[in-house]
């Protein structure tokens, strides 16, 4: 079930509730702010990762992310337009999607023939300690204490975490160490070497 609260805010229980907006709008939307529920809320209410998912599957991203208030955010989706620049993460989570077949002919199109999605840059694993990547600072956002804890980490601390996490060679292993991350994060543990 999704609702509109607005022309432009919209809210979405499943990710087959998404996916069902997006058969019928993908090619007619310009675009609109996902509502998200924090998880301390308990509102039943599609995750991030799989709403990616489903845009990826039909041409579109993710993008600006804003704070509503305590118990959600909004996160805008629209149809790609830059078709040539892919971050590895969604190049990976691309991969993935066409394995198990959810890809649609309309997200296909959104690659550009000069875009390699077996191709992965050291640059999107290593990253200066104090920018943290969007994928892992959604997950962290989901939970406020664990954002808070790791923001008061030391530099060295945030980019064990960072590299951690991001060093993962599959979409699965990259989603469990999230969920470790988070709950190592509430109890204000620092990272130790794995």
């Amino acid at each position: 079930m999704f609702k509109m609260r607005n022309p432009q805010h919209i809210f979405f229980e499943t990710n087959k509730d998404f996916r069902k907006w997006l058969i019928k709008n993908h090619d007619k939307s310009d675009g609109f702010w996902m509502i998200f529920y924090k998880k301390h809320t308990k509102t039943k209410c599609i995750e991030y990762q799989k709403a990616l998912e489903e845009a990826l599957c039909f041409g579109w991203i993710d993008n600006i992310v804003k704070r509503v208030d305590n118990e959600k955010y909004i996160r805008r989706f629209t149809p790609r337009r830059n078709t040539k620049n892919w971050s590895d993460y969604n190049k990976r989570k691309v991969l993935n999607l066409i394995k198990i077949g959810k890809m649609t002919q309309y997200g296909l199109s959104k690659i550009d023939k000069s875009v390699d999605l077996h191709s992965y840059s050291e640059k999107e694993k290593v990253k200066p300690s104090d920018e943290i990547p969007k994928f892992i600072e959604t997950e962290f956002a989901n939970n406020e204490p664990a954002l808070i804890n790791f923001r008061k980490l030391a530099p060295s601390h945030k980019k064990q975490y960072i590299n951690w996490i991001s060093s993962a060679k599959r979409q699965s292993t990259i989603e469990k160490r999230l969920k470790e991350a988070v709950k190592l994060l509430q109890k204000k543990c620092k990272m130790e070497l794995k």
